[in-house]
């Protein structure tokens, strides 16, 4: 009874929802509970004058204002000086009555300083709890308006003022040209009346004086969207970019079908991510997603019309995977006779990792000199013909070869593979047949005769000479 008349009431008016029904009773119940708290807090017995305090300040705090959409400043500010003119009232009431001697003092100051601040804790907590109820997918509707006009713009208007409501507004059906309905609108038509209403047939109890309609509501959840995005995203960090998509997901107030992380294989670590927002929210996702990484493949597929699918929302099907293990679009194979092979593949490696990455790199060594570098590199399809041609002016070709992988998107992250084999040129006198060598191996033979002959001079001595001798000591004795 103390605010503007022009204020919106939450319970005369239908028809109400639950939040306006809460809302009218919790203002003159928080108020009496506080009251009979204090008085049990002071041990002060409730008794009929207490009773019709509680009474009164029931019937003029009710029914209470809604403050769950407000600015929680604004709302302190009303409940301060809605409370202060109430105490005030009921002040002057008190002092014409002379019924102050009623009431314990210590019960009357804590009940008019808690009330107001309890008053305002319940606006902050139910402005939490409406917001998370309206985010749910389940529990926002969608909304048409049947008229173009300046009436059926504010009605638009005033299903959207707050995102708290749960309502997304799809558009208007009207009949009129452009030039008759409001300019905000022209734009949001959705086609004429005989798009949502049928005739009926001209019979004696139809009249075109009234209208008829017939109203389905869908949950948003339960409807398909018009588009479907299947997106590949390449990045560097595939568990980190899966959580910041999710964090841009559940702020866009999004519905997750799906969400996996695989890390299995830790060399190959990928992850699905399968949702719905609603379409004003596309710019955000599509922001989050450019910084999660780069697209790799896009796909948009759109549903054909029907009664259970609507534009207001869309599906993103997002595969992440890790830039690393993109298989090459193109590859190069380089087999070149250089004449310094390890200088050549430092120069090689240098230049391959100002652009992209050095896979495989190891250099081999023969006895007779010959030394091979395998050398694998993966780079920008964009860079790979100008390091091929500097690959190939720094000795003699003697293999290239190209292959092209037509399974792989040919995009700004397709990269090509060069597979080079560097040798250093035949040796006219290989290092271990030289006249050294040869000498050397004069020498050992020498010396592994001299060892054999003295060895066998050795085992005839003392193991031939001695039977020898016997056998001849035994024929001297027979022949005598």
């Amino acid at each position: 009874m103390f605010e503007d008349r022009t204020y919106k009431r939450t319970f005369y008016s239908a028809p109400q929802s639950v939040t306006s029904l809460v809302a009218a009773f919790l203002e003159p119940a928080i108020t009496v509970v506080t009251f009979l708290i204090a008085n049990a807090y002071f041990d002060e017995p409730i008794h009929r004058p207490e009773l019709t305090l509680c009474l009164l300040v029931f019937a003029l705090t009710f029914p209470g204002r809604n403050r769950f959409r407000d600015n929680l400043i604004a709302a302190g500010v009303d409940i301060v000086s809605s409370w202060v003119t109430l105490v005030a009232i009921l002040s002057l009431c008190a002092y014409a009555t002379r019924s102050f001697g009623y009431f314990e003092e210590d019960a009357l100051v804590a009940w008019v300083v808690a009330t107001p601040v309890l008053q305002w804790l319940a606006v902050w907590l139910g402005q939490k709890v409406v917001r998370h109820r309206s985010a749910l997918p389940d529990a926002r509707r969608s909304a048409i308006v049947v008229g173009a006009g300046p009436l059926g713009v504010k009605v638009a208007r005033a299903l959207t003022e707050s995102d708290d409501q749960g309502v997304d507004f799809i558009g208007y059906f009207d009949d009129r040209t452009d030039d008759r309905v409001h300019d905000s609108a022209t734009t949001k038509r959705l086609g004429g009346l005989k798009d949502v209403a049928t005739e009926n047939p001209d019979v004696q109890n139809a009249t075109r004086s009234k209208r008829g309609f017939i109203v389905q509501l869908f949950a948003l959840g339960t409807v398909a969207p018009r588009e479907t995005a299947t997106i590949q995203l390449a990045s560097k960090d595939v568990p980190a970019g899966y959580r910041s998509l999710l964090d841009a997901v559940a702020k866009a107030k999004g519905r997750v079908l799906n969400s996996q992380l695989n890390e299995q294989d830790k060399q190959n670590i990928t992850a699905n991510l399968d949702f719905e927002i609603r379409r004003p929210d596309e710019a955000a996702i599509s922001k989050a997603m450019s910084d999660v990484g780069d697209t790799y493949s896009r796909t948009v597929a759109r549903a054909q019309d029907s009664d259970t699918v609507v534009d207001s929302k869309v599906r993103y099907t997002v595969t992440l995977i890790n830039q690393a293990r993109i298989p090459p679009r193109e590859t190069v194979t380089l087999g070149i006779e250089v004449n310094d092979v390890d200088k050549t593949a430092a120069d090689f490696t240098a230049q391959a990792a100002a652009k992209g990455r050095t896979v495989e790199s190891h250099v081999a060594r023969e006895r007779t000199g010959r030394m091979t570098a395998k050398l694998i590199y993966d780079v920008p399809l964009a860079s790979a013909p100008d390091l091929v041609e500097k690959f190939s002016k720094a000795g003699t070709v003697r293999v290239q070869q190209f292959s092209k992988n037509q399974q792989v998107p040919e995009s700004d992250l397709a990269i090509a593979r060069l597979d080079v084999t560097l040798s250093n040129s035949p040796l006219i006198v290989p290092s271990d047949e030289g006249f050294g060598t040869e000498l050397r191996k004069g020498l050992a033979t020498s010396v592994k005769v001299l060892s054999l002959s003295l060895s066998w001079l050795v085992f005839g001595l003392l193991v031939i000479l001695p039977w020898v001798l016997v056998v001849y000591a035994i024929y001297r004795l027979v022949v005598r």
